[in-house]
Formats: structure tokens, sequence, C-alpha cells
């Protein structure tokens, strides 16, 4: 171990024990209370001394309970939930810079001390960037990835669909808000359905429209399968999602590209549609692809964490 790992080291363990001491000191304090024994009455009778409820202030001003007025302080802002949220994390003390599950659920309802949001933050950083490498390299093993021109016509067709579901989809709910808020069934929201059929409607006309330019054989199976489902009037958005697993559309790094995210198998015409976008000059990508700006700069944080 080299001196530098090895200052790192102790210094999260020190912190871990400091933050271990204080966390416990304020949770048990603020669950428990006060310890000691309850309140004896007086030597000549009557009722023992009250004791004042933790969130009331008794504010001054004439004599006893009738000159005295109590005014209730508003409640402090709980941390529970989020410590529950934040617990999740502490599952191995060593991804978390020395930090266990415990210094968080032991605050209770208390404040975060700064010490406690200077070691939660590289864990949430990390957590966050371990998400976004494994839907990386989920969308990878499972979808079809395909590179085209953006000011292509097919991905102006899937673009401007894109475009036109959002409009719809936020006039409907503006229109049915209170039976949105109500949890009622909106019969235009269900017709709606899900985005990806209508991109995958988008994506197949756009590439029935470049004509025989994707070959002659793709251009007929294609074009065949839109005039069954234009004739065919029990298709719905539903009955779509059975046969389009994923179907959406994003922007590269560089902006002069897209990415087309596509799992049609059970359309029965995945095959042409994809040898098609090969003809109009898609680059088909395979494996997980490179660490986007965001992940480096979040590595870049963890790297340098222990300056915090």
């Amino acid at each position: 171990m080299d001196l530098a790992t090895r200052a790192r080291s102790q210094g999260a363990e020190e912190r871990a024990s400091a933050l271990r001491s204080r966390s416990g000191d304020r949770g048990r304090g603020a669950r428990r209370g006060p310890r000691g024994p309850p309140p004896r009455a007086p030597a000549g009778g009557g009722s023992p001394p009250a004791v004042r409820p933790q969130g009331v202030a008794v504010v001054a001003g004439g004599g006893g309970q009738q000159g005295g007025r109590q005014q209730q302080q508003p409640p402090r802002h709980g941390h529970q939930g989020v410590a529950n949220a934040l617990s999740q994390l502490f599952q191995n003390a060593d991804l978390t810079y020395g930090l266990q599950r415990g210094d968080v659920m032991g605050l209770g309802d208390e404040a975060f001390p700064l010490e406690l949001i200077q070691a939660i933050f590289p864990v949430m950083v990390r957590a966050t960037l371990k998400n976004i490498q494994g839907l990386s390299a989920l969308e990878a093993a499972i979808y079809h990835i395909i590179h085209l021109d953006r000011d292509h016509d097919v991905c102006k067709a899937m673009r401007i669909t894109a475009k036109f579901y959002v409009d719809e989809a936020n006039r409907i709910r503006r229109e049915h808000a209170q039976e949105i808020r109500d949890q009622q069934p909106v019969e235009d929201l269900e017709k709606l359905g899900v985005p990806h059929p209508h991109l995958w409607l988008a994506l197949v006309g756009g590439v029935v429209q470049q004509g025989e330019r994707v070959g002659a054989a793709n251009h007929l199976a294609l074009k065949q399968y839109l005039d069954n489902i234009k004739a065919d009037g029990t298709i719905t958005n539903d009955s779509l999602c059975m046969q389009i697993r994923h179907c959406r559309i994003s922007y590269t790094h560089d902006r002069k590209l897209m990415k087309i995210h596509l799992e049609a198998q059970g359309s029965g015409v995945q095959t042409q549609l994809l040898d098609s976008l090969k003809q109009l000059g898609g680059k088909l990508t395979k494996g997980t692809p490179p660490r986007t700006h965001q992940e480096r700069l979040m590595q870049l944080f963890l790297d340098n964490a222990e300056t915090i």
C-alpha cells in the first residue's frame, strides 16, 4: 500500500468514526429524549411539574396558565425518508469511503452535519455512474443501435413524430387535468398510448419513402408491412407494443448524428429495416458505447474525492 492510499484510508476511517459518534448521539437524543427519573410530586401535594414537550415554546406574559400562552413552533423538516433512501447505498463500506449504513440511519430526524454530506455526495455520484454504465451495457446487449445523419429524411420523420406525440400528450393532460387528478381513465390518453409504436411507424414510413434506394426486396417487404397495417382496422397501439419492444431516437455526442434504438423482432421486418438503414448510410454499432462526457466528469470527481 503506497503512502497516498494509506493516508486516504486512514482519513476515511477517522471521518467515519467521528460521524458514527455524532450521528449516534444525535439519533438517540432525538428518539429517546432526555434520560432520568420521572418528575416527582411536590411535598405538599398537588400535581407534578409539567414537562414541556418538544416543539412547544412557552411565551412569557402574565402568571399561570391563563396569563401565559403556548405557541406551536413549525415542525422541523424530517430527514428520515432521505436517510432510508440513502441507507440503501451503504451496503459495502469499502465503496463508501469508510461510511457505513448505521451512520445515516443513526441520525433519525436530525439535520445532516456537513461531514456527512461531504461523505454522502461521492457515494451518490458513484451509484449514479454505476447505473449509467449499467444501462449503457444493457442497451448495447438488447437493442440494435444505428447511427444516422441527423438531417436525413428518416431522422426528420422520427423527430417530427416525437414532437407531435409530446404536444398531443400535453394537450390531453391539460384538457383532462381534473380526471387525471381524480385517477379517472382518460380515453384520449389511452388511445394515444406509449410513444415507441408511433416512432416505429414513422421509421418504417420514412424508409419506404426512400424507394428502391434501400433495395427492391427491402422496399417491397416494408411497403407490404405498412399496407397490411393500414388495411387492418384492429391494429392499435397496444397490439403494436407486442411486436415493437423498443423504438426511440436520440442525439449522439457530436450532435451531427442521431442514434436509433430498435428492438422489433416481432414485426417480421426488422432484418429488412436494418439492412435498409445500412443502404441509406446508417452504421450499426455493437458493444458498449464509449463513455459520455457526463460519465468522464463523474469519474474525475470520484478520482479526486479524497480532497473534499
